[in-house]
């Protein structure tokens, strides 16, 4: 994944599947600005980083929309 600021960041606990397994925990990174010198611009990707492994997934996109000035918000 490329250097980037201006991203959300947000931790992600998935259940089991079983009683057997353990939950899977992820960071969930949406978007955000980077580059290099005059080849900067706005990142519309997302990726998920597994915190058990510390391996990356790009997530596919499904539509084409611009992903930036989002938030990520804790539920009440």
């Amino acid at each position: 994944m490329p250097l980037r600021s201006h991203h959300t960041a947000s931790t992600i606990v998935e259940e089991a599947e079983d009683e057997l397994s353990q939950p899977t925990h992820k960071v969930f990174i949406l978007g955000g600005y980077g580059g290099l010198g005059t080849s900067r611009d706005f990142f519309m990707d997302v990726h998920f980083l597994a915190l058990d492994t510390w391996t990356w997934e790009k997530v596919p996109a499904t539509t084409a929309f611009a992903r930036r000035a989002h938030r990520a918000l804790r539920p009440p």
